[in-house]
């Protein structure tokens, strides 16, 4: 955030501001000086925060702590919006069963995380003659280990890979903002 834009104290450049107090009542329309003075006497700041409006609305605070935070808000809403990137795994139908506990395991820690995931089962050469069954069967293994998890949103077939969306059940999303 850059708190370069917000002017502060002596930097206010209008003659005359509408003065917020610091418990957020509207005092009104005064000089610059005097507001000032006003913010001086209680030991806080005298912020710019709405410098477009006539005449420029100004809050008394303590600008370092109004500063904190707004970047504890800020890193908030980068921390929630990292929570919806869709995450991938891809899959070829002939793998070993071994391999494909080891994917499972990372699809259910992308959805314990909240993540959204894309399963992209993908077929290539001569394995293409046996895609149908094979895949089907991969679907089946991978929705009864998957089914209490997440939900399926999507399932696609084209000629050589299926793609399936799977997204966290709401029901576990309340039960992590609860903890």
């Amino acid at each position: 955030m850059d708190f370069r834009k917000y002017r502060v104290n002596q930097y206010i450049k209008a003659k005359e501001v509408r003065v917020i107090d610091e418990n957020g009542n509207q005092i009104g329309i005064m000089p610059l000086s005097k507001a000032l003075q006003r913010a001086q006497q209680v030991g806080l700041d005298l912020v710019e925060i709405a410098p477009q409006a006539t005449p420029p609305v100004c809050k008394i605070i303590d600008f370092s702590k109004f500063k904190y935070q707004q970047e504890k808000k800020e890193k908030e809403l980068r921390k929630s919006q990292k929570s919806n990137i869709l995450k991938e795994i891809y899959i070829k139908p002939n793998i070993t069963d071994h391999d494909l506990q080891i994917k499972l395991n990372h699809v259910k820690d992308f959805l314990q995380h909240l993540h959204p995931t894309k399963i992209v089962i993908t077929c290539t050469g001569r394995m293409l003659q046996y895609f149908e069954e094979a895949s089907n069967k991969l679907i089946q293994k991978i929705t009864s280990e998957l089914q209490n998890l997440g939900k399926f949103v999507d399932i696609r077939k084209d000629n050589n890979k299926v793609t399936m969306i799977i997204e966290p059940l709401k029901d576990r999303k309340e039960k992590k903002g609860n903890e």
